[in-house]
């Protein structure tokens, strides 16, 4: 292994290789999330699109999940990114769906008034009880 890449696997967290790994597996991306992958808006818009034209649910929950660790503490894209999450729910992996749940709570803890509005619909409503739940130790 060359110093370059020694570098680089020591300076990119495993979280965020694992992620960027997984893109591999989506089609290319538009120009703004190819050029700047840790732009959380630009996510988030990439996943709010594929999620109205009707893009595969994994393109939308992979988009929205980088999203989310790209800027997991954005308040206006904490509570922005709720309803979408409440949508792509079925299509998350259960790492995917630990990541949302924990989102749903840092979301609850800032404002519940912002998050009860962000998640008003049944789909929502579940999916804040879910996250709201205690989680088992284990």
């Amino acid at each position: 292994m060359d110093g370059l890449s020694r570098r680089l696997r020591v300076a990119v967290p495993a979280g965020l290789a694992a992620a960027l790994a997984g893109l591999l597996l989506l089609p290319p991306l538009p120009q703004g999330p190819a050029v700047r992958p840790l732009d959380a808006y630009g996510w988030a818009a990439l996943a709010a699109d594929r999620h109205a034209t009707g893009g595969p649910a994994a393109e939308v929950a992979a988009a929205l999940v980088l999203s989310m660790r790209a800027a997991p503490t954005d308040r206006p894209l904490l509570f922005a990114r709720l309803p979408l999450a409440a949508t792509a729910w079925p299509a998350l992996t259960p790492a995917q769906r630990a990541e949302v749940t924990a989102q749903v709570r840092l979301a609850w803890a800032v404002d519940r008034r912002r998050a009860r509005a962000a998640l008003p619909d049944p789909l929502g409503a579940r999916l804040l009880a879910r996250s709201l739940l205690p989680v088992p130790e284990g």
